[in-house]
């Protein structure tokens, strides 16, 4: 233990957390934007150009919203490995984005 705090216990867990983010999460959410997109295209074919307009609307806000919480996982990530684990606004910041995309992508 050293004088944060902070013990290998909780490292490792740190560590865990950022594979599940990088290794599942992330690759999930990734599909999700495309599945996203892929029902925009078939859409235009189907809408009016005003309910169109009002879908796309909707769904670039979901996917731009996707897109803030990977980067935010990744810039995390990347100040976790730089303070070797050891930043706790990373750790909360990781743990937030983490739990943004859960939901995103649970509720879908």
């Amino acid at each position: 233990m050293n004088n944060v705090g902070w013990d290998v216990t909780k490292q490792k867990e740190i560590q865990d957390l950022h594979r599940y983010a990088v290794s599942n999460l992330i690759p999930k959410a990734g599909i999700y934007q495309m599945r996203l997109l892929e029902s925009l295209a078939q859409s235009a074919s189907i809408y009016s150009p005003e309910e169109l307009d009002s879908l796309y609307s909707e769904t670039n806000k979901k996917i731009e919203e996707i897109g803030r919480h990977i980067s935010g996982v990744l810039v995390s990530a990347r100040e976790l490995c730089k303070s070797g684990h050891q930043n706790w606004e990373s750790v909360q910041s990781l743990r937030y984005h983490i739990n943004q995309l859960s939901s995103i992508i649970e509720s879908a």
